[in-house]
């Protein structure tokens, strides 16, 4: 697929980008339903002017799906990443950071619905990505790791959250710095962690 495909096309680009705009302004004041209706004219444009496997479908997609993440309707958005992820997959690759981000997404929706086996898979599979596309310092691992902790924190795979917490202090301490409010949001969740391993209460 040649680089203008990537995306965007270009016939589409401004009306796709004008309804994008209206939909997080309509979002911003609280006009729910109205920005809904922008995203999903969007996605129809898309799909109608370019074709259903287009990488422009893949953004419509994750942007409606995020809308719906945002206002908690999750079972609404897994669909719409799952088909995003399918997108980016064949158009990209299967080690794309799009892919790693589709995933990352995949596995917040799927751990806020209690589909932790999904969310696991997801998140690790995403983490496998990014240590090998991005740097040591990139913010996006720090935040798949959390993501993975979170996950088994909440199954009560307490000895799996801690290390891998200690994994997400580390590179938070490599992306923002030592003592960077990052930094100290992960050790907090750590020894959050470590107090329950060692039978003290949960704060």
């Amino acid at each position: 697929m040649c680089s203008s495909d990537l995306k965007t096309a270009p016939k589409s680009k401004p009306l796709a980008m004008a309804l994008s705009n209206q939909a997080a302004l309509f979002s911003a004041k609280d006009m729910i339903p109205e920005a809904e209706e922008s995203y999903k004219k969007a996605l129809t444009m898309y799909e109608t002017a370019l074709n259903p496997n287009h990488l422009a479908v893949a953004t419509a997609l994750s942007q409606l799906a995020g809308f719906y993440f945002l206002h908690d309707r999750h079972a609404e958005a897994v669909p719409l990443y799952n088909r995003a992820l399918s997108i980016d997959e064949r158009a990209l690759g299967a080690e794309h950071p799009e892919v790693a981000k589709d995933l990352y997404n995949l596995a917040t929706v799927n751990t806020l619905l209690g589909n932790y086996k999904d969310a696991e898979m997801q998140a690790q599979r995403s983490l496998q990505i990014r240590q090998k596309v991005l740097k040591a310092n990139d913010p996006a691992l720090v935040r798949t790791l959390d993501r993975m902790a979170e996950n088994f924190a909440l199954q009560g795979r307490l000895d799996e959250a801690l290390r891998v917490y200690g994994l997400a202090v580390s590179a938070s301490e490599k992306a923002h710095g030592a003592d960077a409010e990052e930094t100290r949001v992960c050790k907090a969740k750590f020894a959050n962690v470590q107090s329950q391993l060692s039978g003290g209460a949960t704060p």
